[in-house]
């Protein structure tokens, strides 16, 4: 069965403490105030969330689905990615601190895991 500690001994995991930390000091810098920082904010958190939807689902799908679901799951994650490096410029370009860009890294699976964990720590808030 999936827990987290099978997921956390896997390469380039991303532990909920240094998710934590990361996404502590991204919102750190994030003017939510910002009617430009905001779009973006929006459209990442859009993108993070139809991400997650998807790849929750994943480990569901049988052998055939998943080729099937494939280019749209890709599609899907290339949005994210994208997205978090539009905010992350954007910021940057604003003159925010962006570190925690950098420890993310360019690991497609580790962005989107910590895409997950947002998605997590939103629907845990949304009750």
């Amino acid at each position: 069965m999936y827990t987290y500690k099978s997921y956390i001994k896997k390469i380039n995991s991303i532990s909920v403490e240094e998710a934590e930390e990361i996404y502590e000091k991204m919102l750190a810098e994030i003017d939510f105030n910002d009617s430009d920082v905001k779009e973006l904010w929006d459209d990442f958190i859009k993108n993070v969330i139809e991400y997650a939807s998807i790849r929750s689902k994943w480990l569901t799908f049988a052998r055939e689905e998943r080729m099937e679901k494939d280019p749209v799951r890709t599609s899907i994650h290339n949005s994210l990615i994208s997205s978090f490096n539009v905010l992350s410029r954007y910021l940057e370009k604003i003159g925010k601190d962006v570190s925690w860009r950098a420890r993310i890294g360019e690991d497609r699976k580790r962005i989107g895991d910590f895409a997950c964990y947002i998605v997590f720590i939103f629907a845990l808030n949304a009750r």
